[in-house]
């Protein structure tokens, strides 16, 4: 009866975490699913507050590129 009961338990335990796992990736799927769906929608916008935005991101990417390099350039020296 108490072997019963603890294989009871144990079984239960194995289906919530079998459940559980299957919903983390059954929300991982639809997160990234929503995410290619906002990146195409974002995509298409043409308008030019949207370019200048784009612009300011490219820009913004190149000068922290430019500051990695000087930094990494003074870790070398030292």
């Amino acid at each position: 009866m108490i072997e019963r009961n603890i294989q009871d338990l144990y079984n239960a335990a194995l289906g919530f975490l079998k459940t559980g796992e299957e919903s983390v990736k059954n929300a991982i799927a639809n997160m990234e699913r929503v995410f290619e769906e906002l990146k195409a929608k974002g995509a298409s916008d043409k308008s030019e507050q949207v370019i200048r935005g784009r612009e300011m991101i490219r820009d913004l990417s190149i000068k922290l590129e430019e500051a990695r390099g000087y930094v990494n350039k003074l870790g070398a020296s030292k």
